[in-house]
């Protein structure tokens, strides 16, 4: 794993059994590749205890039902409701993208971070904590991405 994906798994595990939740953000016009990561991620999170959820703008796309997100997992963004997602946000998560601009409405809550955490095959021009742990296929890079637990195991 790269010192990037290191550091994200690091900072992940530290919301183990947190209050806060991990926010993950896809990008708006939500293709296959980044629906299929942030929901894995997702149910990755949530069996290690670490309570986490996808926010986007839009229900997911009848070609994409196949992919089974549990709804559980899944917030559909209500501009509304910013402070009430706010004060749960513990870590925020961009997947395939980095820019607010480009995850709709739902980019002014992952913007309201204090930690932004990117998983994304291009360079950014934002100064993020962490960033740019895919280097080449995102979903080969991202196939082995891993978090490992406190007690060794890695899933």
């Amino acid at each position: 794993m790269g010192d990037g994906a290191a550091a994200i798994a690091e900072r992940l595990l530290l919301t183990t059994d947190h209050k806060k939740e991990v926010q993950i953000f896809p990008h708006v016009r939500v293709d296959g590749d980044c629906l299929g990561s942030a929901a894995a991620l997702a149910m990755a999170l949530n069996s290690l205890h670490i309570h986490a959820k996808v926010y986007m703008d839009e229900t997911i796309p009848e070609r994409l039902a196949f992919i089974g997100i549990d709804p559980v997992l899944l917030e559909i963004y209500d501009p509304k409701k910013l402070d009430e997602y706010y004060d749960r946000q513990g870590e925020a998560l961009a997947v395939d993208c980095s820019e607010a601009s480009r995850m709709g409405l739902s980019g002014a809550l992952f913007e309201k971070a204090e930690q932004k955490l990117v998983i994304d095959k291009f360079e950014n021009q934002l100064n993020m904590a962490w960033t740019r742990i895919c280097s080449g296929s995102y979903r080969r890079d991202c196939c082995y991405f891993q978090i490992q637990s406190a007690d060794g195991y890695y899933y």
